[in-house]
């Protein structure tokens, strides 16, 4: 029998099935095989699993399950997955039909939440960009080699003429950035309607170099290949893609004996061929305008106000924040669903801090990509804090084991456990710390960015798991990493009132046992 448990990202789950299979072992039930993956996987692995165990933040994927036919899906009980008790995801592939969920307003609201995180343009471009997250690691590390503030550093990489490679390697990266979103999206996009990947991304590629105008007179213009075409690389990729994928259902040919794998380059030929002239005839169209490209077009009607929004008012991201807290809290992964919509614009205030921070220059954004993890540990609602509040000072013995499991996964940004094992999610005592201590310690940050005391992120885009001190360091600057120090020290004061009353109920509840 297999069993697939899915969690949003897949580090609590790959956690979570490593016990379970003990435990199965322990029970002598070999014939279970027990995996884990991410929500941008579970699709293609539900089709392998006889039963799928859905973590509660992101219950919505049942409905999605469901209504493919797939397999059979559960949600997990949320005290089961906070406290990871292996013995009731055992109890659930014994009995799954005890664990059944009736109607209620919530499960309504998480199906309408649903509909917006099942929505497949929003999650190809979520899933395209999470493709290309290596590479823009691995620009972000040539950008810090480049650029690092040492002055021995900078005379040795000149005299050796190795900076120049770093360059290289900065633009073949970042610089070429929009390029692989046109391609990674687009195949995301087709692969979530049943077409060919590869085909609908290779043809979005092509199509949207043409539309760049990048090559003129046989040199490569990387003006729009890189941040500035971020935009235009979103609308080509979800254009070609449904086209594409339109003309494959309409248009079909007899390949004959060809063998498989030359037959199926040849069914993606004729689609390919309409789109790339439909791209063709669109950019020989805005040559006859002022603008002469899309990205022109784009660039002074679109992108110049996101950039001047992001730079002086980071109210926005505070306000997404805000919002994904306020969805935790009710048991809703929300960085799931306000990612989709921030991502791909703070993602391009990161590339161009990191671009003015290789040459040199001020950094022009405030709010980038991530900047919440110089004041949000843990996850959402800050818990680090509360699970070192909880290790050293916690009397319940329930909230001495929450600790002990959330400490060491919370350094690396994974909380759950701590949501659903004190819980958090819908506990009335907890509301106010998990949803404003996150605002006001980013108010507080912009605050100290805003008057200069604080320096603004480097914006090099790492791992989310990248602990605190260490992401400050990373981000270029020893102020950002005692900032950091500084803030969790506070949120622990912050916590503490509302930790006492929780330690408090659970010591109650635990001597009426």
């Amino acid at each position: 029998m297999n069993i697939l448990i899915v969690c949003a990202a897949g580090m609590s789950s790959s956690a979570l099935a490593e016990k379970v299979r003990q435990y199965a072992h322990q029970q002598q039930r070999y014939d279970l095989k027990i995996g884990s993956c991410g929500s941008n996987r579970a699709l293609v692995y539900a089709r392998q699993a006889d039963l799928v165990l859905i973590a509660p933040q992101i219950s919505f994927l049942k409905e999605t399950i469901d209504r493919e036919g797939i397999t059979r899906a559960l949600i997990i009980p949320p005290s089961a997955y906070g406290m990871q008790d292996a013995e009731i995801f055992f109890d659930m592939i014994n009995h799954p039909d005890r664990y059944m969920e009736s109607e209620s307003g919530q499960q309504k609201l998480k199906h309408c939440i649903g509909k917006l995180a099942s929505n497949k343009a929003l999650n190809a471009i979520k899933d395209g960009i999470s493709d290309i997250l290596p590479i823009s690691i691995i620009g972000s590390v040539f950008s810090l080699l480049n650029a690092f503030p040492m002055h021995t550093w900078q005379k040795v990489i000149r005299f050796l003429g190795v900076n120049q490679l770093f360059v290289l390697g900065n633009d073949m990266t970042i610089g070429l950035l929009s390029v692989y979103l046109s391609m990674t999206i687009s195949y995301h996009y087709a692969k979530s309607k049943d077409h060919h990947g590869t085909g609908v991304g290779l043809t979005s590629l092509v199509s949207f170099i043409i539309q760049t105008g990048a090559v003129q007179n046989g040199h490569l213009d990387m003006t729009y290949l890189g941040a500035r075409g971020m935009f235009l690389s979103f609308v080509n990729a979800l254009v070609m893609g449904e086209l594409f994928c339109w003309l494959d259902e309409k248009l079909h040919y007899d390949t004959g004996t060809l063998p498989q794998k030359i037959a199926e380059s040849f069914s993606v030929l004729l689609p390919t061929i309409i789109c790339v002239s439909v791209s063709t005839l669109f950019s020989c169209i805005m040559l006859f305008t002022p603008y002469h490209s899309i990205c022109s077009l784009c660039d002074a009607m679109l992108v110049q106000e996101l950039r001047n929004m992001i730079s002086d008012r980071p109210y926005s991201y505070l306000l997404l924040s805000l919002v994904a807290s306020l969805l935790w809290f009710i048991g809703i992964h929300g960085g799931h669903l306000t990612g989709i919509v921030s991502d791909p614009v703070y993602l391009q205030a990161s590339i161009e801090n990191m671009a003015a921070y290789n040459a040199g220059a001020a950094l022009p954004h405030m709010a980038v990509k991530s900047i919440n993890h110089l004041y949000t540990f843990g996850g959402a609602g800050s818990t680090l804090s509360l699970s070192i509040l909880m290790v050293l000072f916690a009397r319940s013995s329930k909230l001495r084991s929450v600790g002990r499991i959330s400490l060491p996964m919370g350094i690396f940004f994974i909380n759950e456990p701590v949501i659903f094992g004190i819980p958090i999610f819908l506990n009335p005592v907890m509301f106010v710390p998990f949803v404003f201590i996150p605002f006001c310690s980013g108010c507080l940050t912009f605050y100290m960015m805003k008057i200069g005391i604080l320096p603004y992120m480097a914006g090099f885009d790492l791992p989310w798991t990248t602990p605190p001190v260490l992401f400050g360091l990373l981000q270029g600057s020893l102020r950002l990493a005692v900032w950091q120090l500084v803030m969790i020290l506070l949120q622990m004061l912050m916590w503490y009132p509302f930790f006492k009353i929780a330690d408090r109920k659970a010591c109650a509840s635990e001597r009426i046992r």
